[in-house]
């Protein structure tokens, strides 16, 4: 049949890499949605707490995808490091991405250009100390570095507008 709206918006979003939903194993920290930031709020229980997202039945390509900019602030507004790990199902990848000193949300890319096979699982470890606050808005995985760059464009725009 002929493609309508919701078959353009559902092309759009598997070759955007768009997952409308996903697991996070955490058990270290606290996390909740926060309304006032519209975004996943996680309370630290401890130092340097990993957020696992298990991503096995998506059906992602380190093949494709190849970096993943990361959209989120600080409850102190304190620059902090993440440690992003990919893991597909030929081997492990790990990058830092630094979230700049703000108040507003901000958003940095990882290049993961020597990922290869299907995305099994992505970590986030927040470089940030027990009791302290981090607001993540969204990740988003894209194919080129111009890609990852509008993303984060994209993202803190629209994050911004939420706060």
């Amino acid at each position: 049949g002929a493609v309508d709206a919701s078959d353009s918006l559902m092309m759009r979003k598997i070759l955007a890499g768009v997952i409308d939903s996903f697991v996070i194993n955490l058990s270290d920290a606290a996390i909740s949605y926060s309304k006032e930031e519209k975004a996943a709020e996680i309370i630290f229980n401890k130092e340097n707490v990993t957020v696992t997202v298990d991503l096995t039945e998506k059906g992602l390509s380190a093949d494709i995808f190849k970096y993943i900019s990361i959209c989120a602030k600080a409850a102190d507004a304190e620059e902090f490091d993440i440690l992003v790990t990919l893991t597909t199902d030929k081997g492990t990848v790990e990058k830092t991405v630094t979230i700049p000193a703000n108040a507003l949300f901000v958003a940095d890319s990882a290049k993961f250009i020597e990922a290869e096979g299907n995305i099994t699982s992505i970590a986030f470890t927040f470089d940030k100390a027990a009791g302290e606050t981090v607001y993540l808005d969204s990740f988003v995985f894209t194919p080129t570095i111009s890609a990852a760059e509008n993303a984060e464009i994209v993202r803190v725009g629209a994050a911004n507008l939420n706060s």
